[in-house]
């Protein structure tokens, strides 16, 4: 036998684990379940979403402890808050801002500081470079980033939030929003040159 059967019409997986067993349901009824308070389903739920969001907090916080501990709250905000989310489909980009949200007051208690200083000549667009700062390997490189670059360029760039939601969020003008999301993508943009290596910029 493969495992699977059919519960309330829905195809699920059960999935061997030490001791136990999880029914692997489909995400609206894993999330009817977790509504309902199904400990099974909530199993799940984090299973299913806690590797994300600690890839998301560990963008923002540098610290191992910090990001395991902002996952944690954000997992557990995200349980208690499904009853308010109403279209599972959005669900991903939800739970995203949950775990950034998280992650944020986590930096306002290391008193995060932006500067809203614009470069005297604004760098032109660089299509190549553009190319290449989409690359997955940049996501390497953003802990290398001073805090406020790496704050503003996943909030923007990773997370989609707009300039204005961004200047809400963190209590700073539009200026400033932009300023680091430039000087963050410029930064990025010399270490993906050729031959550059990002370690000669760190203290930069």
């Amino acid at each position: 036998m493969d495992g699977r059967r059919v519960i309330g019409g829905k195809s699920t997986t059960k999935t061997r684990h030490p001791g136990i067993y999880y029914i692997h349901m489909e995400l609206p009824v894993i999330i009817d379940q977790c509504r309902q308070g199904n400990q099974q389903a909530q199993a799940q739920f984090y299973q299913l979403f806690a590797p994300v969001v600690l890839g998301v907090c560990r963008r923002y916080l540098a610290d191992a402890a910090e990001a395991e501990d902002a996952m944690i709250q954000a997992m557990f905000k995200s349980m208690t808050s499904l009853k308010s989310m109403r279209d599972h489909k959005t669900i991903h980009g939800w739970i995203r801002r949950i775990a950034a949200n998280e992650c944020l007051m986590i930096l306002r208690k290391h008193k995060l500081t932006l500067s809203d200083d614009l470069p005297a000549r604004m760098p032109s667009p660089d299509p190549d470079a553009q190319a290449r700062l989409q690359a997955k390997e940049v996501l390497d490189l953003l802990g290398k980033l001073p805090l406020g670059y790496r704050t503003i360029f996943n909030l923007y760039v990773l997370e989609g939030y707009t300039h204005k939601e961004i200047g809400e969020l963190l209590n700073i003008s539009l200026n400033t929003s932009k300023s680091q999301l430039i000087q963050a993508r410029k930064r990025l943009a010399e270490w993906i040159q050729p031959n550059t290596n990002p370690h000669h910029h760190e203290n930069a």
